[in-house]
């Protein structure tokens, strides 16, 4: 090319070349995705937060820090290291949040990391303004965030709680908003955006509708079938990120301690206790899970149980009140030890009451925690403190004579299950003139169907029997194969049509 010509070439280029990049620098892709990797998740123990007193849009808007230091001091004895606050515009001010709502933020990420933890924020929480106020979306989020770009005590930032892949709306203003992030803190910190439901298809329907627009990293909340089956969520959830070549962060798992969400459970033991031992087993099955896809522990919603009177102006107010591992009064209930050992060593307790030394009165007899009883009518359940194969207790059924079906004790194990690969369960029976079927089954369940109530679904396999009365203990057992699709497995004790008596001790499943 001759020299004159380089040079028109050259003007002619270069204004080219900076309209573009004005376009870029407008859409802020000029920042690059945050590197964070699975391995540097997996360090994050989070704890999802609001005062037991001030939740919701109160913890700021009737600011007090003593509960706060008092939390995360427990917080930090539980090997939590990342905090979740949730910063709801309309108590902040929108679209210019105060003065004083910005130094009580800084206040917050002070106390945290007095307490060696760092924080994640929350935006647009409760969001009640319109998807289509962009300016005024992108004003709040920069005068939130920019105090905080390049600050280490900030894990990470989330758009929008559980934001609905379904919604156009939502889906626009996310595309838009998650880019705009990154340009707000400068690149310097990770953002994600989280989705519930069935995380098994939501996230992918999430990755499809976002487009180029993606998040550095996904956060899923494990709701939904989670009691039963979190194996077969996670891996799906962990394999379309893995598409992506993004990490993977469970932000959100939890069980409500209430009386009313175990109507489902027949013959279940009506005890406050033993409503927690099952929230307590929620949380074992979604750290086993989650450690055996090599995912983060599970945050659990939330901290604390909400004091009565603290949601004014919310719905639906039973329920959430009773979702904490502590108790409005600030004890602990049974999740906090799990929790504490697992964020802080990595242990976690296999067990499923498998001796029935576990036990809580109920209804006028004592009923083994965890474990339920099918068809309630037809059989008389109970944990009997007379009898046992080991230990102080176990199982009984009696008064199935009349039995149309064959009623037992049911559970949901602590496993992960691999469809295709073989189980064995197994449980010590003893007898009293005992008739009809004493057996243990394995009931494999296909995603969707893993339900913790009566009735029998999927792929039923039984073995062992039991007749007449029993001067000695007889170990029984079964052997089968997870079909193709399996999400859960369930083990049932069962005692149809008996006329006397069969008990149950020391079941194993592996």
């Amino acid at each position: 090319m001759k020299r004159h010509e380089n040079r028109a070439w050259r003007r002619l280029a270069w204004p080219a070349i900076a309209l573009a990049l004005c376009a870029a620098w407008a859409r802020g892709a000029e920042i690059a995705p945050a590197k964070i990797s699975q391995a540097q998740l997996n360090g994050f123990k989070v704890m999802n937060y609001y005062p037991a007193k001030q939740v919701g849009p109160n913890m700021w808007l009737h600011w007090d820090p003593n509960p706060i230091k008092a939390d995360f001091d427990k917080m930090a004895a539980m090997h939590v290291n990342v905090v979740r606050l949730l910063l709801p515009p309309s108590a902040f001010g929108y679209p210019d949040p105060s003065p004083k709502m910005m130094n009580e933020l800084r206040e917050a990420v002070d106390m945290a990391a007095q307490k060696g933890m760092r924080v994640h924020f929350t935006l647009f929480f409760m969001w009640t303004h319109s998807y289509a106020d962009i300016a005024g979306s992108k004003t709040w989020a920069k005068a939130v965030l920019a105090p905080f770009a390049h600050d280490s005590r900030v894990a990470f930032i989330e758009l929008h709680n559980e934001i609905k892949p379904e919604k156009a709306a939502e889906m626009s203003w996310a595309r838009t908003m998650l880019p705009y992030l990154r340009t707000a803190v400068e690149g310097s910190i990770p953002v994600t955006v989280s989705v519930t439901g069935d995380i098994s298809t939501s996230l992918s329907k999430l990755i499809s509708e976002l487009g180029l627009s993606q998040p550095d990293f996904y956060d899923v909340h494990l709701y939904n079938y989670a009691d039963y089956e979190p194996y077969h969520q996670l891996k799906a959830a962990k394999d379309a990120a893995t598409a992506q070549g993004r990490a993977l962060l469970i932000g959100e798992t939890s069980r409500a301690t209430l009386a009313s969400k175990f109507a489902g459970f027949p013959s279940f033991a009506r005890a406050q206790a033993s409503y927690e031992a099952w929230q307590d087993y929620h949380f074992r099955l979604a750290f086993l899970a989650s450690s055996a896809l090599g995912l983060p522990p599970v945050a659990p919603w939330i901290f604390s149980d909400f004091a009565p009177d603290s949601l004014a102006g919310i719905t639906n107010k039973e329920e959430p009140s009773h979702k904490g591992i502590y108790r409005a009064d600030g004890s602990p209930k049974a999740a906090v030890a799990t929790v504490s050992a697992f964020f802080g060593s990595g242990q976690l307790d296999t067990s499923f009451n498998n001796g029935f030394e576990r036990y809580d009165l109920s209804e006028g007899r004592n009923q083994p925690e965890l474990w339920a009883g099918d068809t309630p009518s037809e059989a008389t359940y109970e944990d009997d403190t007379t009898v046992s194969h080991s230990g102080c207790c176990s199982a009984k059924i009696s008064n199935s004579g009349a039995s149309k079906g064959n009623p037992g004790f049911y559970i949901t194990p602590l496993a992960n299950i691999v469809p295709e690969s073989s189980y064995t369960a197994s449980v010590w029976v003893k007898g009293q003139n005992a008739t009809g079927t004493t057996q243990i089954c394995i009931n494999w369940l296909p995603h969707g169907r893993a339900l913790q109530r009566g009735g029998v679904a999927g792929t039923l396999a039984c073995g062992g029997s039991l007749s007449g009365t029993t001067s000695s203990w007889k170990r029984i057992s079964v052997t089968s194969v997870a079909p193709e699709g399996t999400a859960a497995g369930r083990i049932f004790l069962q005692s149809g049509h008996n006329t006397g008596a069969a008990w149950f001790d020391d079941v194993t499943f592996k």
